[in-house]
Order: C-alpha cells, then sequence, then structure tokens
C-alpha cells in the first residue's frame, strides 16, 4: 500500500494568501474571475474571508463572498468567484479580499482593474421640410443619445452647419451642452 499527499514547505510559520484576477480589462456584460489561494503552515485558526469589488475611493460595489474558514495546520484552498460587471460605470475598481480573524484584519489584498467605457453616441438632425423658398425660415432638430450602457458623455459642443452642394457656410451655430448619462 502507498499513500501520497502533497504538502507546501516554507520558510516561515503562518498564513499566506494570493489574490488573482483573470483580466485587468472588462467590458459591458463581461465576467471578472477572481480566485483565491489561502495557506496555513502554522496552528489552526478560524477565520472570514471577505472578497469585495470597490470602486477606485474604496467604496463597497458588490460583496462576492463572506465566507468562514478553519485553517489546519497545513491547509490549502482555493476558492473561486465570479462577478459580472453587467453596466457598471465605466471607471477604475479593485478586489478587496480580507482576512480576518474576529475584528482583527490578519491579511489583504488589493488588485485594481479598469471597466472599459463603450462609445455609442446616435445623432439625427432634420429640418420642418424639405423645399424652402428664399427667405423662408429654416427649423433644424437635433437630437444626439448616449446609446452606451455603461459611460458618461462630458459636457460637450454640438456645431451645426447649412452648406449647399458647393461647400460655402449659409448658417453655422454652436450649442453646448451638460452631461449624457447612459441610455439619455
Amino acid at each position: 500500500n502507498v499513500a501520497e499527499k502533497e504538502f507546501f514547505v516554507v520558510s516561515r510559520e503562518g498564513l499566506r494568501m494570493m489574490t488573482t484576477i483573470e483580466a485587468d480589462y472588462l467590458k459591458c456584460e463581461e465576467n471578472l474571475a477572481v480566485r483565491v489561494i489561502l495557506e496555513n503552515s502554522g496552528g489552526e485558526r478560524e477565520a472570514v474571508l471577505e472578497v469585495l469589488i470597490e470602486d477606485e475611493d474604496g467604496f463597497l460595489v458588490a460583496r462576492l463572498a463572506r465566507k468562514e474558514v478553519r485553517l489546519n495546520y497545513g491547509f490549502h484552498g482555493e476558492f473561486g468567484f465570479v462577478w459580472n460587471v453587467a453596466t457598471t460605470l465605466a471607471g477604475t475598481y479593485r478586489v478587496h479580499s480580507i482576512l480576518k480573524e474576529g475584528e482583527t484584519t490578519v491579511l489583504e489584498e488589493i488588485l485594481p482593474f479598469t471597466i472599459e467605457p463603450e462609445r455609442h453616441l446616435d445623432s439625427i438632425v432634420f429640418t420642418d421640410r424639405s423645399h424652402y423658398g428664399p427667405r423662408e425660415s429654416v427649423t433644424i432638430t437635433k437630437r444626439v443619445s448616449n446609446r452606451a450602457r455603461n459611460s458618461v458623455v462630458p459636457p460637450w459642443r454640438l456645431m451645426t452647419r447649412v452648406r449647399p452642394a458647393e461647400g460655402a457656410v449659409l448658417f453655422e451655430k454652436e450649442d453646448a451642452f451638460g452631461s449624457l448619462f447612459p441610455g439619455m
């Protein structure tokens, strides 16, 4: 009979945690895969593993896990989590892994990642009629919408120019607009 057991050897006794993420950049509706490895080369410990998604300032966006773990001597555990970014606003975020004993943080790791903005503007320009006579007023209607699901268009300007086929500008007007939020 033969029995085998793999174990890790370390230079010092204690707990070790390693957090990895599958991608540093994500788009709308993509999944962020998070893996946390815990190892114990010391005495038995009772702890709580929390894995959070936070914005770049540390404010909570989502809680992936709050898991009680018993870390026996020689413990090696791998924990996987998946978070769908859905339509979370574009920007810099972070995975924050925390291992606590009671209220005391024993280990923690922070890994940044970025949700990339979608760029999808729709615009339409139309007039109240298709033909005009001399000196008739022309009504021009402009509509611009932000079809992106996760990004805000900052304040912007729209330039409207009217010119015949020859190219000389007959009318020009610049309008300033505020931010366009997703779906607006």
